[in-house]
């Protein structure tokens, strides 16, 4: 009996040129035992783990050693994935024959055949890259409408449906119930792939700060290429699309995390839009990131805003733009109020200015909260303690309540209560902690601006009132209203006096009712020059006829003068208050005089005539020429022109009693001489050598002088202007570096 000749077969070689001649068995010469399936099996698999796999496994770690452009890799995979597919297929042909069944057996394991170890771990590599660049091409495409782009797009979708088309060929047939959550093989792929191209999208419209990211244009290719992924002949999760664009708006989120404070509270208009995108998307996936705004904003508050070089009017204009910028970025009001109510309480610690510096601020920018001013009403805190904010503006209500969302989870736990209903305007008012106190103090400065400004403007003036009048009650702001009639009435009649006499000089006479006006004589003044009070009597000659049943009690000290002061041919010009001015005009009499002559004269405190001393000082109008002398400047070269600048807003201060010279013995002051040398060295080693009272009280504080307040600071300085030991110019203090020289 003769032995059985082995069938020999010829297939094709996807790694080298040429072909591979293999030996079979026939199925008459198989081992007791051993079925023509089982050969066939054994065989098939002997064969791709031993040559196929190993070679492919090596032809891919050769594909990552030279670096292939994504166009290369992909057409050098479809080329190879085609290549072994022949293979398999003459393979299974050669040897199986017409069984088909015994062909579909092996079919359903020739994958795990083929991808061994790590090649499966490249293949997938390679196929995310081709994904990829399929997904650009694709985006390229819908968004340029180039056919050349287009057919490179069309001809990707065709490679991936060969490699699908491939992978689904040699594994087993899978259920509806395993494709229900997306294909095994390539929805990890997919999903990797989708998640670094959006990140990538996102990251490469954001790193340039020069100019907003063009979101509309991040959302375009976004939507293009979900659409991708409803192209491609692959099953993936059905929630794939909105997975991937919660991934796509929260990585959104987290590229501004970190740029928040200069977004918001340092932004521009143009930082409008972007925070608009940003509230979207954080209300979208449940306030995503708001923990991390918070904390981030927080951080960088304290670190720009809350420290001592900061200037109270910045931090409020730090302070409205966050309120505005915040309620955008967080309709609840939640971070708005942890943000501000940081900042709210470092004002209230530790700047004793605020309260008068939050009334300037809101007057002077009263245009940006006129329509503010217009939408809602204030409480104050202790009354809207259990008051829901929704029912304090009705109309926002009836317009919005569609968009009404309760508190976050988190707002519970926070001291800061939400307030819906707060705009900027309301939180200024707020730092207050009662109306009462802002129209007390607004009161005030009205009082100031309308008797000690250069340049009034009553009708400013009245605008305004008439926007505070939606915000406060009438009788809240009536006493504001009798001062602006005083105003009104003061013009007409100096109408009827100048239309009578001819005055020397420019004159202008408020005549104002005192039992509504503020305290206006804090300052003492006892006479003016000779000329002022001649034409203050011709006034009061002509009020006296004009209303004979009242007679006029002069405040001396409240006002302003313009003064226009020749020195050797140097003029120097400066409206200043009438305080202020008193002490120059003894000089216009003799260029020399004492402090105790001064006294003696003007029939002021001691501390008060050195206060108003060192202020012409600071201007290089006076010089301190003995240990009690003051004269006439005759160094005219040195004066400063500062008619153009503002008035030093320490003039604007009041000016001590005639018993506070006594207070400035003990206590912090004293301790502050302590310092007083370093204090020198300390203003002389800065920038500019010079600096203000709010930084060294920061320093002072750090000390251990924990009574000590700023304006005992600011005492101190003075007094060391007064020794001439510092010179004051526009609240800078500079070290005098020769004090005999003066």
């Amino acid at each position: 009996m003769s032995a059985a000749v082995p069938r020999q077969a010829t297939i094709f070689d996807p790694f080298q040129d040429g072909n591979i001649v293999l030996e079979f068995e026939t199925s008459d010469s198989l081992p007791m035992g051993t079925t023509f399936s089982d050969y066939c099996s054994r065989s098939v698999r002997s064969f791709l783990l031993g040559y196929i796999g190993e070679e492919l496994a090596i032809w891919l770690d050769a594909l990552q050693q030279i670096n292939l452009t994504r166009p290369q890799l992909m057409l050098a995979t479809h080329e190879k994935v085609l290549a072994i597919q022949r293979t398999v297929e003459e393979l299974l042909t050669a040897l199986c024959g017409d069984r088909p069944d015994i062909t579909k057996k092996i079919r359903a394991h020739c994958l795990e055949w083929i991808f061994t170890g790590k090649a499966l771990g490249v293949f997938s590599h390679c196929l995310g890259s081709m994904f990829a660049f399929s997904i650009v091409l694709f985006c390229q495409a819908a968004l340029e409408g180039d056919r050349a782009i287009r057919d490179a797009a069309d001809e990707s979708l065709k490679v991936i449906s060969d490699i699908k088309a491939f992978v689904g060929n040699y594994r087993k047939e899978l259920s509806e119930e395993e494709l229900r959550m997306g294909d095994p093989f390539f929805q990890p792929i997919i999903s990797a792939t989708f998640y670094a191209y959006f990140e990538r999208i996102v990251k490469d419209n954001t790193q340039n700060t020069d100019c907003p990211p063009d979101f509309r244009k991040m959302e375009k290719a976004a939507s293009i290429a979900g659409d991708w992924l409803s192209g491609i002949p692959i099953r993936t999760t059905p929630g794939l699309k909105d997975e991937l664009s919660v991934f796509f708006e929260t990585k959104y989120v987290d590229q501004f995390i970190e740029k928040i404070y200069d977004i918001t509270i340092n932004g521009d208009q143009n930082s409008a839009e972007l925070i608009d995108v940003l509230s979207t998307f954080m209300q979208r996936n449940n306030g995503y990131g708001r923990d991390r705004i918070i904390k981030q904003l927080v951080t960088d508050v304290q670190a720009n805003l809350l420290k001592i070089n900061a200037s109270t009017p910045l931090i409020l204009t730090s302070y409205a733009n966050a309120v505005t910028a915040l309620r955008r970025l967080d309709p609840s009001g939640f971070i708005m109020q942890i943000v501000c109510g940081k900042i709210k309480d470092y004002l209230k610690q530790h700047r004793a200015d605020t309260v008068r510096q939050i009334i300037s601020f809101i007057t002077k920018a009263g245009h940006r909260f006129n329509e503010q001013m217009e939408r809602c009403v204030i409480i104050d805190d202790e009354d809207a303690a259990n008051v829901n904010d929704e029912f304090l503006d009705e109309e926002d209500i009836r317009k919005n309540w569609r968009q009404w969302h309760p508190d976050p989870p988190d707002a519970l736990l926070s001291k800061y209560r939400v307030k819906r209903s707060a705009d900027v305007f309301t939180m200024l008012v707020s730092i207050y902690g009662s109306k009462d106190s802002f129209v007390k103090e607004y009161r005030q400065l009205l009082a100031e601006r309308l008797t000690q400004a250069a340049y009034k403007d009553p009708g400013f003036e009245s605008r305004y009132l008439s926007l505070l009048r939606l915000r406060f009650t009438e009788a809240e702001l009536q006493q504001c209203e009798v001062m602006l009639k005083d105003i009104s009435d003061s013009e007409k009649m100096m109408q009827f006096v100048l239309r009578q006499n001819e005055l020397q000089f420019p004159l202008s006479v408020r005549a104002i009712s005192t039992y509504f006006w503020p305290d206006m004589n804090k300052d003492k003044v006892t006479l003016f020059p000779d000329v002022i009070e001649t034409q203050l009597t011709v006034f009061e000659k002509e009020f006296q006829k004009m209303k004979p049943d009242r007679r006029i009690l002069w405040l001396r000290a409240a006002g302003c003068v313009e003064l226009r002061l020749t020195l050797d041919g140097v003029e120097f010009e400066k409206v200043v208050t009438n305080a202020t001015a008193s002490v120059l005009y003894p000089f216009l009499e003799q260029e020399t005089w004492t402090t105790g002559q001064l006294v003696d004269t003007l029939k002021v405190s001691r501390s008060a005539i050195l206060k108003r001393l060192g202020f012409w000082q600071s201007q290089r109008i006076l010089v301190h020429t003995g240990e009690d002398t003051w004269s006439l400047t005759t160094q005219t070269k040195d004066i400063d022109r500062l008619q153009y600048a503002e008035q030093d807003e320490e003039e604007d201060e009041d000016l001590e009693d005639p018993d506070s010279e006594r207070a400035d013995g003990g206590g912090p002051m004293e301790e502050l001489e302590q310092y007083w040398n370093y204090t020198r060295t300390f203003i002389g080693s800065q920038e500019g050598k010079e600096m203000k009272a709010e930084r060294l009280f920061g320093i002072y504080k750090m000390f251990g002088i924990q009574s000590l307040t700023l304006e005992q600071v600011v005492a101190f300085l003075k007094k060391k202007v007064r020794e001439n030991l510092l010179t004051c110019n526009n609240g800078f203090y500079r070290v005098v570096t020769d004090p005999t020289a003066a």
